[in-house]
């Protein structure tokens, strides 16, 4: 008899840890993820921050309003990457929102670009990594039927930089082009490189920084501090 009750209340443990699971498993499932990109910027110019989701997500409104330090970065400019639906920004630098909506669900991919923010970085700040968030109300995000949609937004950031080092030819990026125009300074084919062909960082430009890129661009080496 003991046996029985023993094994019946197993089987009821049992049960409850199935319906448990499967119940966080089901809320797990039905949350949407927004995520932004990280970016880097040199002071004094713009770049673009996008606005993507995280998981395949179902939505027919979104408002959503941007945060980020107004001393180191303007918000210049926001477009909305889908093609359907309606979209509008209110462009006020102090309080800036957008808003897209449809009369139906649209429906996003995993990794699906939803909207660009255009950010210019203001010159003469700190060397640092800034972030940029989206606040959202509860129920400025939801379905056709009007169903709040669960959603979690994972911040993004700016990396701000005066010198990229490696970035010889001052495009704001590392190629092989640098290692190409590196390599024409060092034999006289060109005149002047940028500051960031001082990619070791002892003062002088010679065939150790060209080494030193050309590893970095095939992952055989890292370039410490990169941005200065």
């Amino acid at each position: 008899m003991k046996k029985k009750i023993l094994s019946l209340i197993m089987a009821v443990c049992l049960v409850s840890t199935c319906m448990l699971s499967m119940g966080i498993s089901a809320s797990a499932a039905s949350r949407s993820y927004i995520m932004i990109s990280n970016e880097e910027c040199k002071m004094g110019e713009t770049v673009d921050v996008t606005v993507y989701s995280g998981i395949a997500s179902e939505y027919a409104c979104l408002v959503l309003s941007p945060e980020y330090n107004h001393d180191v970065m303007e918000l210049v400019d926001v477009v909305s990457n889908i093609e359907n639906g309606t979209f509008l920004y209110n462009e006020d630098p102090t309080n800036p929102k957008f808003i897209w909506y449809d009369i139906q669900n649209n429906q996003f991919s995993t990794d699906e670009v939803l909207f660009t923010m255009t950010f210019k970085v203001k010159q003469n700040i700190t060397l640092d990594r800034y972030s940029i968030s989206l606040n959202y109300e509860e129920g400025n995000i939801c379905d056709e039927n009007g169903e709040i949609v669960e959603v979690e937004v994972s911040d993004g950031s700016i990396q701000t930089f005066r010198i990229l080092r490696g970035d010889v030819d001052g495009d704001l990026s590392i190629t092989g082009a640098d290692v190409v125009m590196l390599a024409r300074y060092l034999v006289d084919l060109e005149t002047e490189v940028g500051e960031g062909a001082y990619v070791n960082l002892d003062g002088s430009i010679d065939g150790r920084d060209l080494i030193k890129l050309a590893r970095y661009l095939v992952e055989l080496d890292i370039i410490e501090d990169m941005y200065r």
